[in-house]
């Protein structure tokens, strides 16, 4: 499947809560790419974590990848600005877990991390069986009180991966470029049609 198929759809299937006035404030806020911006929430070797892992999600094809739309700093402004304390907390906690990981696997800090690191490493927790990821995500869809203790820091691990995901999806599919460039865009639509076949609609809509 092609990154434009893939594009439409998996915009048909994100759900989020967050008003999107929230969203379009935060995205129009990052506009620095490459190295050169300051995180105001992520640590230095979160803020080098998660623009590996963002790259990984979305590297660049015939369209822009993740570092080219801002999506890191998209990311570190969503964990500031609009993740709840108490999310926050356990997204932490997961990175901790991660990390340590990380430390004893490559015996280094995580600062010092490399993009193949990180790559091999991810694929640890995703190259998993069917079986496997359905657990995981009737796992993380537990409230933290109700995991079983022998469980927690695998709920942790996932808590702070899975967000990381979601948010470079959600950046990346509500970024200006994707939305006038490979969604369906019209600022100024037509009339109203509500019964149409779904192949007359192409792509997902942004506008």
């Amino acid at each position: 499947m092609d990154r434009r198929s893939v594009i439409k759809n998996l915009t048909l299937g994100i759900g989020y809560s967050i008003a999107m006035p929230s969203l379009i404030t935060v995205f129009n806020s990052c506009t620095s790419k490459g190295d050169d911006w300051q995180a105001v929430f992520l640590t230095n070797p979160q803020k080098i974590f998660v623009t590996y892992l963002s790259d990984i999600i979305l590297p660049p094809t015939d369209l822009p990848g993740a570092l080219d739309l801002a999506i890191p700093q998209f990311i570190d402004k969503m964990m500031h600005n609009v993740v709840i304390d108490e999310d926050k907390e356990l997204v932490m906690k997961g990175w901790e877990i991660f990390e340590k990981v990380y430390r004893e696997q490559y015996n280094k800090e995580t600062a010092k991390a490399t993009r193949e690191e990180c790559l091999e490493l991810l694929k640890t927790y995703f190259n998993i069986s069917k079986e496997r990821e359905e657990y995981i995500f009737r796992l993380i869809a537990l409230d933290v009180e109700e995991v079983p203790a022998s469980e927690i820091a695998v709920f942790l691990t996932y808590k702070f991966l899975i967000t990381i995901r979601s948010f470079t999806l959600l950046g990346y599919y509500t970024s200006e470029y994707i939305g006038e460039h490979v969604l369906n865009y019209d600022p100024i639509p037509g009339t109203y049609e509500a019964c149409i076949p779904v192949s007359q609609v192409g792509n997902a809509w942004s506008l």
